[in-house]
């Protein structure tokens, strides 16, 4: 079975923002262990290496990218979305403690709220 903590690094078919296609691309689980034991489904959050400068509302940068098993420089997308676990490739990755940090911070941009 997968390890799904998160900040781990996952690769998973993920939808177009037009919902037209799907391709597998990695995204990061935000989701805790309690609640994948009470659910079938994890809650991702998206990954690009297509970064335009400067950063965009509710981005990040992945400044340990290689640590993270990413094939190249990375950035956390604000586009949040949930999958079955079954459909979870595999996970190829770990963020750093920095870039958990910069994780929850987007997150908390994003949503409007701190984290826990």
């Amino acid at each position: 079975m997968l390890s799904l903590d998160v900040g781990t690094v996952v690769l998973v078919p993920f939808p177009f923002t037009n919902q037209t296609a799907k391709k597998v691309r990695p995204a990061i689980v935000v989701s805790t262990s309690a609640f994948h034991r009470q659910r079938l489904d994890v809650v991702l959050i998206a990954v690009t290496s297509q970064a335009a400068q400067p950063l965009r509302h509710g981005e990040a940068d992945i400044q340990d990218w290689q640590a993270a098993k990413l094939l190249g420089p990375s950035r956390i997308k604000p586009i949040i979305f949930s999958v079955e676990k079954q459909m979870v490739h595999k996970a190829i990755g770990v963020l750093s403690i920095a870039d958990q940090r910069a994780l929850r911070q987007t997150l908390e941009v994003i949503l409007g709220f701190p984290s826990a």
